[in-house]
C-alpha cells in the first residue's frame, strides 16, 4: 500500500477524478486504522508490531528518491502524525517507536529504519500437528 509508484497513481487519479482519495487521505486512513482501537490486552503486542511496521515504511517513503515530492510530503506528514500519536504513550513499544521517529526526524539519512523480512519459522503453525 505504501509503494511509491502506487501512491503516484493514486495522486494522478485523485487529480483527474473528483472524489478519489489522495495519498494523504490514504495515509491518514491507514494511520487511523493502525493506531486507533484495541491496543491493550492480548492484541497489544501484535498492534505494536503493525504500528511499527507502518511507521517505518512511512519513514522510508518520506525519503525515497523514486517517490514524487507530493508522495514524500504525505509520508512525512504521516511520520509526524505517528510522532504525535505515540508521544504520550506509556507502553514500551510506543516509547521505542517515539524514539525511533525522533531520531529519523532529526537526521533522516542517518536514521533510516532497516526493515527485517518477515519469514515464518519452519514447521506447522502453532496448534496444528503433522499427520
Amino acid at each position: 500500500m505504501l509503494d511509491p509508484q502506487r501512491l503516484q497513481r493514486v495522486a494522478t487519479l485523485a487529480r483527474q477524478t473528483p472524489g478519489m482519495p489522495t495519498p494523504a487521505e490514504i495515509i491518514g486512513a491507514l494511520l487511523r486504522s493502525t493506531f486507533e482501537g484495541p491496543g491493550r490486552g492480548e492484541g497489544a503486542d501484535l498492534a505494536g508490531v503493525v504500528q511499527t511496521d507502518v511507521a517505518e515504511r512511512l519513514m522510508l517513503l518520506a525519503v525515497d528518491a523514486g517517490a514524487r515530492p507530493e508522495t514524500q510530503a504525505a509520508a512525512l506528514a504521516g511520520v509526524r502524525e505517528v510522532k504525535r500519536r505515540v508521544a504520550a504513550g506509556q507502553s514500551p513499544l510506543w516509547r521505542r517507536l517515539d524514539h525511533e521517529v525522533q531520531l529519523f526526524l532529526a537526521d533522516p539519512q542517518r536514521n533510516l529504519p532497516r526493515l527485517n523480512p518477515s519469514t515464518a519459522p519452519p514447521g506447522p503453525p502453532i496448534g496444528q500437528t503433522s499427520r
